[in-house]
Formats: C-alpha cells, structure tokens, sequence
C-alpha cells in the first residue's frame, strides 16, 4: 500500500545521482528525500507537517538541507549541491494539492566532492544522525559548521566540538579511542591556529611562526571528517560513549 502524501512537500533541485544517493540514505522520518510519479525531486519531514505557510517550510527545509549536506559529506562521502527550487506543494485534501512559490534562491549549498572519502560510503540510513542532531545542540552545531563552505575557520569548529565534549572522558580521548593520532591532532591545530600556515584565514594572528609540517585544507578536512564520523556513531549508540 503506497505512503500517504506528506502535507508539505519542498522541490529540491541537484544531480541525479546525488539526489538518488542522499533518497537510499533517507528514506523514511525524520527526513525523506523522494521522487514524485512526475520524476521530480521532493524533500519532506515531520518538521513540515505543522506549519502553516510555504514560507514556514523554506525556512526549516534551508535548515534540513544543511542537515543533509553536513551528513553527505561526513557519512557518504559526497559533497551535493542541493538547493530549494521555490517550489512547495501543500496537500489539501487526499484528492486536491495546492502550489505555493517563494523566492528561494539565496539558499545554494556548494560541491565539495572528495574522491579519497569513498571508503566512508555505506549502505546504513542516515537518519540516527538526523535525530542526534535534533536532540544534542553539540552535534547541531558541528553538522552546521560542515555544512558551511569549507574553511579552516568551520572545520577547526566543528573539530573542537568533539574535543572538547566531555562526556568522551579523558582529554585526549579521540586519540585514545583511535579516532586520530595525536600527531595528526597537533598538526591540525598547529595550521589552522597559524597566520603562516594559512594567512588571513587562521583561527589566531599572533603565533610567530609556521609549522615545519603544515597540513593542506583537503587533508585537515579528511581527519575532521573521520573523527565526527566515529564520534556520530559513538554517541548515536554505534559505539560506547
């Protein structure tokens, strides 16, 4: 028996085979990416079904996409470029549906795609990490950050959000639980807080000098995204806490 039709839906324009990857991932609630009989992209959610106007629905799908897009990167290994069409359809009753248009087109989430995170891809739902986000504002943030076009600025953030989350216990529990190493953890830190290491983008102005091993953006971006990726499963229950 097919699915009853969500009340709001929100077109979502992108590649193909992005769309059909992110749909395999989130198939269900609280997200659910889709393709209508018309062959047209859809985003829906539970978050949809109590609000009133598309306006509504545009503000909180610009947040889901960013749930999606931090959740693509770090999980699946692609990096999408998703964005509302201005499209939204609200069902009115089983047999009629009514088209709403707003201007959506200041919310555009850019490609970052990283060949070397294809290991990473699984077939598992994506929605734990989803509800983890919903219910822990840590992980609501760090998702938010890796949703944000890449800097060194949003990874150190996102990076610091797990080391300085507590309830992992030792300070050094990402090298520990073998999440990173340690020489990778203060390579890190040494060239994103390091003016001459990266310039006007580091995190601080007043360290002296560069690092002898500075790391580039895309290897800084494959060790944050490894240790979200354990710590998601830690505290999603994938792993212990």
């Amino acid at each position: 028996m097919p699915r009853p039709l969500p009340r709001w839906r929100a077109h979502l324009t992108g590649a193909e085979w992005v769309l059909e990857a992110l749909a395999a991932h989130f198939a269900g609630e609280p997200i659910t990416v889709g393709r209508g009989a018309d062959g047209t992209w859809w985003l829906a959610s539970a978050r949809f079904e109590s609000l009133a106007t598309a306006s509504d629905v545009h503000d909180i799908g610009q947040q889901l996409i960013s749930v999606l897009l931090a959740i693509a990167r770090t999980r699946i290994g692609i990096g999408p470029d998703l964005e509302l069409s201005g499209l939204f359809l609200e069902k009115l009753d089983d047999a009629h549906q009514q088209q709403h248009w707003i201007k959506a087109g200041e919310f555009t989430v850019y490609p970052r795609g990283h060949p070397e995170l294809a290991d990473t891809r699984d077939d598992r739902s994506r929605e734990p990490d989803v509800e983890l986000a919903e219910r822990d504002w840590r992980v609501s943030r760090a998702l938010a950050f890796l949703a944000a076009p890449r800097s060194w600025q949003s990874l150190y953030a996102a990076f610091e959000l797990v080391l300085k989350d507590r309830r992992l216990g030792a300070k050094n529990a990402i090298s520990e639980r073998g999440w990173a190493t340690e020489a990778e953890i203060d390579r890190l830190k040494e060239t994103a807080n390091n003016f001459g290491a990266v310039g006007v983008y580091a995190r601080h102005g007043y360290l002296r000098y560069a690092p002898q091993h500075p790391l580039t953006l895309m290897e800084a971006e494959s060790i944050v995204y490894r240790v979200v990726r354990h710590w998601l499963d830690a505290l999603g229950g994938d792993a212990p806490p």
